[in-house]
């Protein structure tokens, strides 16, 4: 298993636990995001193309969402299952960014959403994490 993918499991297994405690839901939502972020990294990472632009420093997180898309290509139900993750990632920025507090609700909302995006890795590319 890659480095990637250990980190990406780490994070799903972070944010189950912190949504478990009740406590540090900010904390959960940045984990659920970047196990799928992490996950999107290694699966692209199989690719040419897209570890040159891994590799410069110059993949934004919009980047890399956007190189994904457009590997699925006309597979319309694999397009809007992935972006699912725009979703995750409005969550993220409000976890990190903003001055609100998340709630319960929020942050099981980010985890159901990151548990799905893991589901759709796993059947769409074969992506196991332990």
């Amino acid at each position: 298993m890659s480095n990637l993918l250990t980190k990406s499991s780490e994070n799903y297994k972070v944010a189950h636990a912190l949504i478990s405690s009740g406590q540090n839901l900010a904390p959960s939502v940045h984990c659920s995001y970047y196990a799928c972020l992490q996950t999107v990294i290694h699966i692209l990472s199989t690719s040419q193309s897209s570890l040159t632009l891994i590799n410069n420093g110059a993949a934004s997180h919009e980047s890399l969402i956007n190189e994904l898309t457009k590997k699925l290509g006309t597979d319309f139900l694999a397009v809007k299952e992935f972006n699912k993750i725009r979703d995750l990632k409005k969550y993220r920025k409000e976890s990190d960014y903003t001055n609100q507090i998340i709630s319960l609700p929020t942050a099981t909302k980010a985890q159901e959403i990151s548990l799905e995006l893991k589901m759709f890795f796993k059947n769409k590319f074969g992506v196991k994490l332990p």
